[in-house]
């Protein structure tokens, strides 16, 4: 059987900055405006932040960098 090396896990980015640059206060707000499920935002938060891709998504989503949210964000993937 094959051997499968697992990939490291990708950074997290804290939900504070995408909650401010979106003005909402509450999960359930920032779903809302990411047009995501509420549940996906949960998610984020018990695991540590937004993963780099998603990170990435929502950011485009709001017609911004990630940059412009995670001002240490680094495009390295």
């Amino acid at each position: 059987m094959k051997q499968y090396k697992k990939r490291p896990p990708s950074p997290r980015w804290p939900l504070e900055p995408l909650m401010a640059v979106t003005g909402t206060h509450t999960p359930m707000e920032l779903a809302r405006v990411l047009e995501v499920n509420s549940s996906q935002v949960h998610h984020w938060k018990k695991g540590g932040g937004v993963p780099d891709r998603s990170a990435d998504r929502m950011a485009v989503r709001l017609g911004l960098h990630p940059l412009n949210v995670w001002p240490e964000f680094c495009d390295g993937f």
